[in-house]
């Protein structure tokens, strides 16, 4: 594959969900509903970031109040795929 750029590849480790949680501390999880948030998010799956989900919200409402309240800085600090993500790309 000569046509692919090594330095565009960027591997996420587990799922995208992982990132999402990685953002949320203790007082934005409580507000939400989110009774408790792992120190570290690299393994969180889909499936447990779903189960976590509240039945007031659908799965997209609960994405966008996740984004809402999300912190880089607490994100950086739980998870280390996407620390190197931010780091590395300058997100």
């Amino acid at each position: 594959m000569k046509n692919i750029d090594g330095d565009k590849i960027l591997v996420v480790i587990r799922e995208i969900e992982s990132w999402y949680m990685a953002g949320l501390d203790t007082k934005p999880s409580k507000n939400l509903g989110i009774k408790k948030i792992p120190k570290t998010t690299e393994d969180i799956t889909k499936e447990q970031f779903y189960s976590l989900i509240p039945q007031k919200f659908s799965r997209i409402d609960f994405m966008r109040e996740v984004l809402k309240n999300f912190s880089i800085q607490t994100a950086k600090q739980k998870n280390k795929s996407l620390k190197y993500c931010i780091e590395r790309y300058d997100c």
